[in-house]
């Protein structure tokens, strides 16, 4: 595991640069199965969370999982992994889905809990701000897992959350949220057109 910054090793910058190593793979000479598979192995029997089993945020500079899971990490990941490891992606979304994801009782809407329910913890600069314990970045994040999945009723209520805190606007034929940043616009771009 490479630092993602000096003494910081974050599980989802990984996830990238394996799911970077593996597209490499699909489409020159493979060289980088071993390490494809050690990874797997590793995060399988060192990363998950031993109460959720969901993968762990940090990886210590000893190589062992550290922190805790965390919405922002499980949403980015419900976009990166199927193109790692179906089955390992599912077991993740799944996980997601039953411990973080929080529905309205009125109206539709979904979003991403940081935490499950009744845990509590630390923010920082990728997860933002979180509003009654919901993370907005993981709520984006999370739609990328849901189209890839076609978990329409998920996605649809994601997609309510992201209109209704968002406000998209039209201006010269194009529409964009009025309230996120440009990045959360291509996040939610790269969501929503997860294929399967």
């Amino acid at each position: 595991h490479a630092e993602s910054f000096p003494g910081w090793t974050y599980t989802a910058d990984i996830v990238v640069v394996i799911q970077s190593l593996h597209l490499h793979d699909l489409t020159q000479e493979p060289r980088y199965v071993d390490l494809f598979r050690h990874w797997l192995a590793f995060s399988r029997e060192r990363l998950l969370d031993s109460d959720s089993g969901m993968i762990r945020y940090h990886v210590s500079p000893a190589g062992q999982a550290a922190g805790t899971a965390r919405g922002v990490l499980q949403a980015w990941n419900s976009m990166w992994l199927p193109l790692i490891n179906e089955e390992f992606a599912r077991d993740q979304y799944q996980r997601m889905n039953r411990l973080l994801l929080a529905h309205s009782a009125v109206g539709g809407f979904a979003a991403i809990r940081e935490y499950p329910e009744g845990k509590s913890g630390p923010t920082d600069l990728v997860s933002g701000p979180l509003v009654f314990g919901l993370s907005p970045t993981a709520t984006g994040f999370a739609m990328g897992g849901a189209a890839h999945w076609h978990d329409q009723a998920t996605l649809a209520g994601l997609l309510r959350t992201a209109e209704a805190a968002g406000g998209t606007w039209s201006f010269g034929g194009q529409r964009a949220y009025l309230f996120a940043p440009l990045p959360g616009d291509a996040v939610i771009l790269a969501a929503r057109t997860m294929t399967h």
